[in-house]
């Protein structure tokens, strides 16, 4: 328990204010300490202005010979290591740095393609102080080369798309699929595959998080009478979908794709949207988004949701991680290829909030033990999270609908929630009584677009 647990009705007290820090009180991590981690390394890279392949090594220790350590390179190829170079021992004085040339090891191995990394791991040769052999002390991360643009599906020939259009409903047959749309709410709201549904709940937009620790401390998320003028305008975008209505919508066969196309009146928050759908025979769906706002406003986040069947929980993405980070919180997540059960993306912070969420995303599918499922892939790049609840089951203490203010409130549900986002806005953390994110991690401009592709993968 914290504060608000023990003391009588009146008592002032700090509530969750006496667990912050890096470490849970069973001393598990938080996320956040592999970013402190990274941030204090005393070893550092830099790249090369005129050649990609070259590097300076830094020693930022004071009273340490780097020839304490072993450091390895590895090339990673759309998040895949395809080659390693363990350097020779660096004897390399405190202060001091040297220049190191990659260009003979790995630029033969790249093709034109795929999208290239090279990572560093400084570890410790012998034990000593705790440390045990093979323990990483620093790491970076360096882009070589740029993935090449997705590109929207090409058109199968002999394949045909069959639209079936309702009163209320419209549905899109092709081979061993179906795509179901609600046209009076407008939205997405089936995807069947071999006749098994995919989709637990619809994709619905979405501009709200689950408020962090440094949120409540600029009133954001907090009952209105709680707030303050520009806290309350963003506690509008928390409702903004629930009191939408469709404009206008439009359904049409071109080329042989399909496309649905949707436009939304978000009055509450003064803002247009519009979304279009464009279904190919091989059962892939492009999905486009955009947001016109009206007046200032400061959006937690602008994405989608929806909710997969408990069964699609094996997540694998192509981005950052493998631990939660943020826009404001990713320089430790490095870029790769991971692996992990939507339970094992939770963080239990002690009082529930956001959690959970992956920067700088290319791709990350959601299957279940067979291998089948659906797969998200940015057009260039999304944002995400995949949890085993949903963002309302994260709301704490003061938030309006909601009061889970412990681990244990946060009850086992039935279902993998995911959301795909353009972005989220920063954590903020300069304090954490009033100080918003920097200006740069903050979602305030007029107009918002993005888009990500959702395809099928079979068994």
């Amino acid at each position: 328990g914290y504060g608000g647990d023990f003391e009588p009705a009146g008592v002032r007290h700090d509530g969750n204010f006496c667990a912050n820090g890096l470490v849970n009180a069973d001393r598990t991590l938080h996320p956040a300490i592999y970013e402190v981690k990274k941030v204090y390394q005393n070893v550092r890279f830099k790249q090369a202005d005129e050649d990609v392949f070259t590097f300076q090594l830094i020693n930022n220790f004071f009273f340490t010979n780097l020839d304490k350590y072993e450091i390895e390179a590895q090339l990673l190829e759309n998040g895949k290591v395809v080659s390693l170079k363990t350097l020779p021992v660096v004897s390399l004085n405190p202060q001091d740095s040297v220049w190191i040339d990659l260009k003979q090891d790995f630029s033969a191995l790249t093709r034109s393609d795929a999208e290239y990394f090279v990572n560093f791991s400084v570890r410790v040769r012998q034990a000593e102080k705790g440390l045990p052999i093979g323990h990483e002390i620093a790491k970076d991360q360096f882009l070589i080369k740029a993935a090449l643009a997705n590109s929207v599906t090409p058109i199968i020939e002999g394949a045909k798309l069959e639209l079936d259009e309702g009163e209320r409903w419209v549905t899109i047959n092709g081979d061993g699929f179906s795509i179901g749309f609600d046209k009076e709410k407008g939205q997405l709201i089936s995807y069947k595959m071999d006749g098994d549904e995919l989709l637990k709940e619809s994709l619905e937009l979405c501009f709200w998080r689950a408020p962090t620790d440094n949120d409540y401390g600029s009133f954001i998320g907090q009952t209105k009478e709680k707030t303050n003028s520009h806290a309350s305008r963003s506690l509008d975008w928390m409702t903004a979908w629930n009191s939408a209505l469709l404009s206008a919508s439009s359904i049409t066969d071109t080329l042989g794709r399909i496309y649905v196309q949707f436009n939304h009146n978000l009055s509450s928050v003064y803002a247009q949207h519009q979304s279009t759908f464009i279904v190919s025979s091989d059962g892939t769906i492009e999905v486009k988004s955009n947001l016109q706002l009206k007046s200032e406003s400061d959006i937690p986040r602008y994405g989608m949701r929806l909710t997969l069947p408990e069964q699609l929980n094996t997540i694998t993405w192509y981005g950052r991680g493998p631990h939660e980070n943020y826009s404001d919180r990713n320089y430790s997540a490095h870029v790769g290829l991971y692996t992990s059960l939507a339970d094992s993306l939770y963080f239990p912070y002690i009082r529930p909030q956001e959690n959970g969420y992956h920067t700088d995303t290319r791709w990350f599918q959601a299957v279940d033990k067979s291998g089948k499922g659906l797969k998200f892939t940015g057009l260039p790049s999304i944002c995400f999270s995949a949890l085993p609840n949903p963002l309302e089951d994260f709301q704490g203490e003061n938030v309006a609908y909601k009061e889970n203010r412990h681990t244990i409130d946060v009850k086992e549900r039935d279902g993998v929630f995911i959301h795909i986002d353009k972005a989220q806005r920063g954590l903020g953390g300069d304090d954490s009584w009033g100080a918003q994110p920097h200006k740069q991690y903050q979602l305030n401009d007029d107009s918002y677009k993005y888009g990500f592709t959702i395809s099928p993968i079979a068994e």
